[in-house]
């Protein structure tokens, strides 16, 4: 059984490329664990890890309710505070308690407010750009999504599953780190959570047919995003 003070105690020393892979293991801890990394929403190097933690504890665990409250009185502030707006959203909160709508000037939710993105506009632009390079069989950096990093996984993951839920293949196979030809940890982790890829498994060889799938899927894009 895993100690979730030794958990919290690696992920704070880990690096995020690292740490992500804890995710799971502690998020099993539910209330607890969601109730430990509160404070951890507040700092700028962990908020991001603890937003994606409390929210796959809520969804694992059955702690919706300390999680989806835990996010309300969240005092994040920056990228971390779109990732706490993103996580309720999904969580089926619209927005935030009067303790988060207190620090701001008005008293309209983060979604509603002119020049910002709803988490679900975010999700359909990333989509369509990466559909977009897909049909011209490019592929993308994570740079060139327009994300920033303590983001850009998450809204990849949610378009994989979406895109695995539709028996399409993984979109985000198509983005790599600057310069390379393959994708971060983080994609295969989400398609070992699909069931799509197994450890063990030559990684370039599933990259490879994954990529062509998409590829393939993608072809005539332009007519195909009006389509689907």
């Amino acid at each position: 059984m895993d100690d979730l003070n030794a958990l919290l105690r690696e992920a704070a020393a880990a690096g995020a490329a690292n740490r992500i892979e804890l995710r799971d293991r502690i998020a099993a801890f539910g209330s607890e664990a969601i109730l430990r990394l509160e404070p951890w929403l507040s700092d700028a190097r962990l908020g991001a890890f603890a937003v994606r933690t409390i929210e796959r504890a809520a969804i694992i665990s059955g702690a919706a309710p300390v999680a989806k409250e835990t996010l309300r009185r969240a005092r994040a502030s920056g990228p971390v505070e779109g990732d706490v707006e993103e996580a309720l959203a999904r969580l089926g909160v619209r927005a935030r308690a009067a303790a988060s709508s207190a620090r701001r000037r008005d008293d309209r939710p983060a979604t509603a407010r002119p020049g910002r993105r709803t988490a679900d506009q975010v999700l359909r632009d990333l989509r369509e750009l990466l559909v977009q390079s897909a049909g011209r069989r490019q592929l993308m950096a994570y740079s060139e999504t327009g994300l920033s990093r303590s983001v850009v996984g998450q809204r990849l993951d949610d378009i994989n599953r979406s895109e695995h839920e539709q028996g399409h293949p993984l979109l985000s196979v198509i983005v790599v780190h600057k310069g390379g030809t393959m994708p971060g940890e983080g994609f295969f982790m989400c398609a070992r959570s699909l069931g799509r890829y197994h450890e063990g498994q030559d990684r370039a060889a599933f990259v490879e047919r994954e990529r062509e799938a998409v590829f393939m899927t993608w072809a005539g894009a332009q007519t195909q995003l009006h389509e689907s």
